[in-house]
């Protein structure tokens, strides 16, 4: 399949040499908005050739819109159709009819992972949901996705907006969580290399009972001294995302 990837951030970063490998695809163009970004991207690639958004090749029979959530809906509504093609986009939270008036071959190739330009993650190990407009489209973007992925499930837009918003809990929330805590120990010098202990056994925790089970700490106990002492340590923002969260702890386990 000739393919185009539209999109140069930080999923294309990892989705492009995943796509390059698989002999049945032939990364042929990236596009991006400024044309920088994709031509830096498609200089891995063997054969691959970029430029901004006016360089969209018209003869492509796969296109691949990798970029932001709102820019999938901006590019739909711009993008000239090709009504021959197969469109699909990676977003975890916009329908896939979003790509409807582009060709009435459209989909989801939706991979749930933290991306980051600069890191390229190995695709073979990240979970990917598909969504097709047809039966047979679901079958191509099957295969494709299987060319790339262990992990491949169907996943309609409704389920992948809820898988979206887990992740953004699990992961988006964590992370900022981790940067709380590099925050505060860096007032005495140190930093969250600290923890790293304690993450690497709470993942594990996790992994083997469960969050539920997991949990630990004065929320979990209960131990209100313990937290007023806390939050009398930290300024008024993090005072308020910490009762927030103790109070959520609390109410999860008050039957229990």
């Amino acid at each position: 399949m000739k393919t185009v990837l539209i999109g140069a951030g930080n999923v294309a970063y990892s989705l492009a040499p995943a796509l390059a490998a698989v002999p049945e695809i032939e990364l042929t163009h990236i596009s991006s908005r400024s044309g920088q970004s994709a031509v830096s991207l498609a200089q891995t690639i063997p054969g691959c050739s970029a430029g901004d958004l006016s360089t969209l090749p018209a003869d492509a029979d796969l296109y691949i819109l990798a970029v932001t959530d709102t820019a999938v809906t901006e590019l739909a509504a711009s993008l000239p159709p090709n009504p021959d093609a197969l469109w699909l986009h990676t977003s975890g939270s916009v329908p896939a009819s979003a790509l409807a008036r582009l060709s009435g071959h459209y989909g989801v190739l939706y991979p749930l992972q933290t991306f980051s330009r600069g890191r390229k993650l190995d695709m073979d190990q990240v979970p990917v949901f598909i969504e097709g407009s047809t039966p047979d489209d679901l079958i191509t973007i099957d295969r494709i996705a299987r060319s790339i992925s262990r992990s491949v499930k169907e996943a309609n837009s409704a389920a992948r907006k809820r898988m979206h918003v887990a992740a953004v809990f699990a992961c988006n929330f964590v992370t900022h969580m981790f940067d709380i805590a590099d925050e505060l120990l860096r007032q005495d010098g140190l930093d969250l290399s600290l923890l790293q202990p304690l993450i690497d056994e709470t993942m594990c925790k996790v992994r083997q009972v469960g969050p539920h089970e997991a949990q630990t700490g004065p929320a979990r106990r209960g131990d209100r001294s313990v937290m007023a002492a806390h939050a009398g340590m930290i300024n008024p923002r993090l005072r308020e995302i910490y009762r927030m969260l103790s109070d959520s702890i609390i109410r999860n386990y008050e039957q229990n």
